[in-house]
């Protein structure tokens, strides 16, 4: 599993290292101090927090009770959106170009081929990959292509809109698969191939790193694309 491991910590280390620039620059351009240091607090000690609870094997997937890991990805998200709709980080996200928060989503194409060679393994569900029910794939194709439509103006508030709600969907679709496939009160899809990887690390950055920061960056941009339509 070296392979896979390490292009997860690649991934996330170059994925939270664009985030973390892109917050900065936008927070030069509102004229806002800088939010590096804070930033990486919060970062590092959310990489930790969940690397030390995959080892400990609290994440470990049990019948009886609710998939924890997922618990961790919805906190996650939730705090994501509330920093992101905090004073301080509207200012930020009105900075923040558009066509950014679209370009971004470019990194899951190697979420998919991750997934792909999981599958490939036995580690993770068929159903899981692009051969099964997961086209989330699409999204990273289309993203760059997207972006460039918007920094070209050549799309609109709508057009973005759509984007958004269509790559919501498709990410939504993969994690109640996922939800679905592993072993808890919840689980009503069966396969050969438990669904247990994604509770270790560093696979737990899967569920608690990426897909948090590709929901969040979709919501949020959903709420600034209401905003800007209600003010036109």
């Amino acid at each position: 599993m070296l392979g896979p491991a390490l292009l997860m910590i690649t991934l996330v280390v170059v994925v939270l290292g664009v985030v973390a620039l892109g917050v900065v620059i936008a927070a030069q351009r509102a004229a806002l101090p800088s939010p590096l240091r804070g930033l990486c607090w919060a970062l590092g000690g959310w990489l930790t927090l969940t690397s030390v609870l995959a080892a400990s094997g609290a994440l470990t997937p049990a019948e009886r009770r609710p998939p924890v890991v997922f618990l961790l990805a919805i906190s996650a998200i939730a705090l994501a959106v509330r920093a992101g709709r905090s004073e301080r980080g509207r200012r930020i996200l009105d900075a923040t170009p558009a066509a950014w928060l679209i370009g971004l989503q470019v990194f899951r194409v190697a979420v998919e081929l991750l997934l792909h060679d999981l599958g490939s393994r036995g580690l993770i569900p068929r159903r899981m990959t692009w051969s099964g029910t997961n086209f989330d794939v699409l999204v990273g194709l289309s993203a760059p292509v997207v972006a460039l439509f918007v920094a070209r103006g050549r799309l609109g508030a709508h057009g973005q809109t759509l984007w958004h709600l269509v790559s919501l969907g498709l990410v939504v679709n993969v994690v109640l698969t996922a939800v679905l496939s592993l072993p808890s009160p919840l689980h009503v899809l069966e396969s050969a191939t438990p669904l247990i990887a994604v509770t270790r690390w560093p696979m737990v950055w899967l569920p608690t790193v990426l897909v948090p920061i590709a929901v969040a960056s979709h919501l949020l941009a959903l709420g600034r694309s209401t905003s800007i339509r209600a003010l036109s």
